[in-house]
């Protein structure tokens, strides 16, 4: 018997090697795939800009990682009298965003220091900018940072994102901010620059 279990040992510790080299392999590739480093700029996916959040923390978010869970339908709105915005709009809450970059843990949105209030400065490629108060966000899904448009990319002249929802239809369409490529928040509360 005594003869059996070195044997014995020693396959189990090759064994024991082996896999221990495959879980060190395939997290090194997880690793390298999957982390998003705030100060990394990744390559831009399908020739898209990310989304730069800029907060306590600041990320550049690639097109391709920017959710698509939220959703505005224009086509469905009674009270939306554009064409432009007559479609399904696809992107990520509004809210979930700021959650990336609000305090130093980018898993969780802070709902206590968005109802003290501050500002989220949206900016577009060309420079106009819409304030937004931190305590309206809370719990809207329907507030999306926007980068599909029926299925597809947003066309050029539309994003690479917009800022969509219900509450900015009509004669407050100007607050669908178009051509959109950073948020960026902003200590101290905003008064009377978002619709209720």
């Amino acid at each position: 018997m005594s003869e059996r279990r070195p044997g014995l040992r020693r396959r189990s510790v090759v064994l024991l090697a082996v896999i221990a080299a495959v879980a060190l392999t395939a997290s090194m590739v997880l690793a390298r795939t999957h982390v998003i480093r705030p100060d990394a700029t990744p390559a831009p996916a399908s020739g898209r800009p990310p989304l730069v959040l800029q907060g306590e923390l600041t990320r550049r978010v690639p097109w391709a990682d920017v959710g698509t869970t939220g959703s505005y339908d224009g086509r469905e709105d009674p009270d939306n009298r554009h064409e432009e915005l007559r479609a399904l709009y696809r992107g990520e809450p509004l809210y979930q965003l700021v959650g990336l970059v609000d305090d130093d843990d980018p898993s969780t949105f802070n709902v206590a220091e968005a109802e003290r209030g501050y500002g989220i400065e949206l900016v577009a490629t060309d420079g106009y900018t819409w304030m937004v108060d931190s305590r309206t966000i809370v719990g809207r899904d329907d507030w999306v940072i926007a980068k599909l448009k029926d299925g597809q990319p947003l066309p050029e002249w539309e994003g690479p994102y917009r800022f969509v929802g219900p509450d900015f239809i009509g004669f407050r369409a100007g607050q669908s901010v178009r051509t959109l490529e950073r948020v960026r928040l902003l200590p101290g509360r905003v008064e009377g620059q978002t619709p209720q």
